[in-house]
């Protein structure tokens, strides 16, 4: 149960030094994007070969579901465009606040956009 703590404060710690990896980069956003992205596959690949079953048996992506995942990813690379982008452009205080409140836009816009309800 420990280790789980263990597992957030080690996200926690590696996020919150984001902000200040990316302003010593001296990058645009999308050389950080692109690299992050070329250089996360081949320990991607590594994990994918140490699994028991390999990915491509787990997960048997339907047809139908291919074109959102491929919004998805599409999505995930903007937002940390975005996101490294205003590292550079605003505080890093102000980057983070402005990312982190999405959740809270999300809750807001839900009931209008997906009709969810909220429960109490």
């Amino acid at each position: 149960m420990l280790r789980h703590y263990f597992k957030v404060a080690g996200a926690l710690l590696i996020w919150s030094t984001w902000g200040i990896l990316i302003r010593k980069l001296q990058l645009e956003a999308f050389d950080i994007v692109f690299f992050t992205a070329l250089f996360s596959l081949p320990p991607l690949m590594v994990a994918n070969l140490r699994r028991s079953v390999p990915i491509r048996k787990v997960y048997a992506i339907p047809q139908s579901s291919v074109f959102l995942l491929f919004l998805l990813t599409i999505s995930l690379l903007l937002n940390n465009y975005f996101y490294f982008a205003s590292f550079n452009q605003t505080s890093i205080a102000i980057a983070v606040f402005t990312h982190y409140s999405a959740p809270f836009f999300v809750a807001i816009l839900a009931p209008l956009l997906l009709k969810e309800k909220f429960e109490t």
